[in-house]
């Protein structure tokens, strides 16, 4: 049955998807019932109910897809009903409210995007009263706040958009000093840092933006020695000097900007003191040029 949805999925063949997809739910949701350890048939089952909701969404059916993340939610509230501890049901089961807030989202109901967020955040927050240091539902509860500001962001109340990003950066900047022990971890720290930043970015929130990629460098900066590529991390550095510079150009502040190209290109002179120095040098001493003279021109205006 999975075979015959993706042939439609291929063939953008929605109304067959449509008559098929809730058996292979239902379908799978045993199996998964059967098993509800193994993740590989959890990872399946979302892959299966997000394409098909965002096909649902883009072509504005909303009610199918309705039934269907209902069906799913169904699934994984009565594995987390039956067994508390199974941490990949409960997760998943945050997960699934994000249908919902994009189904109503779509249909422009934020006062029910704000229910279904709502109620998984309380999900999350019973499940941290029993386990305070559980980093998967602690990175859960700062993505449901960001996915909340991003929402909110698309339908223009910006505001409300960063009162929920500030949300997300209090509590990613938590997590900053615990479980430092494993690299992956960092790694998906900084990055979850380095997205907020772009959501911050994306409502003119300059400072916050800056915070977020701060806190991406200091990341970065304390796997520096470890056991890791030291030189893809102070690349990693550059390049979020450069997104800081870029920052600050947006909003033409010259000064700063310039001083943030100024990091970047001192990473890559201590790098590559000798033969790739010029080209790298001297491609970001051009853009910062051609920023200085754009700041002119805007500011001539």
């Amino acid at each position: 049955m999975v075979n015959v949805w993706a042939c439609y999925v291929v063939a953008e063949d929605l109304e067959k998807q449509i008559h098929l997809v809730p058996g292979i739910v239902q379908a799978y949701g045993k199996i998964i019932e059967s098993d509800p350890e193994d993740p590989e048939n959890f990872i399946l089952f979302d892959n299966i109910v997000k394409k098909f909701g965002e096909a649902c969404l883009e072509d504005g059916r909303f009610e199918e897809a309705k039934q269907v993340y209902e069906q799913v939610q169904a699934v994984y509230k009565n594995i987390h009903e039956k067994n508390p501890e199974n941490m990949l049901a409960l997760n998943f089961l945050l997960f699934s409210y994000d249908y919902f807030g994009k189904l109503y989202a779509e249909m422009e109901e934020m006062d029910k995007v704000e229910g279904y967020y709502s109620q998984a955040l309380e999900l999350a927050e019973k499940q941290l009263l029993k386990n305070p240091e559980d980093l998967s539902i602690i990175m859960n509860r700062g993505k449901i706040y960001q996915d909340l500001g991003t929402l909110f962001s698309e339908v223009g109340k910006l505001e409300k958009a960063k009162l929920y990003y500030e949300k997300a950066l209090v509590n990613l900047e938590g997590l900053i000093e615990k479980s430092f022990e494993d690299p992956d971890y960092r790694y998906h720290l900084a990055r979850a840092f380095n997205g907020l930043a772009g959501a911050f970015r994306d409502i003119s929130s300059v400072e916050e933006a800056k915070q977020c990629y701060l806190h991406e460098i200091e990341i970065y900066e304390s796997l520096i020695g470890a056991e890791v590529d030291e030189i893809d991390n102070k690349l990693s550095i550059a390049e979020t000097f450069n997104q800081i510079a870029n920052l600050y150009s947006e909003v033409l502040d010259a000064e700063s900007s310039k001083a943030y190209y100024e990091k970047e290109i001192e990473i890559y002179e201590r790098l590559f003191p000798n033969s790739l120095k010029k080209p790298i040098t001297n491609s970001i001493l051009r853009r910062l040029s051609i920023n200085s003279e754009t700041f002119s021109l805007k500011w001539k205006k």
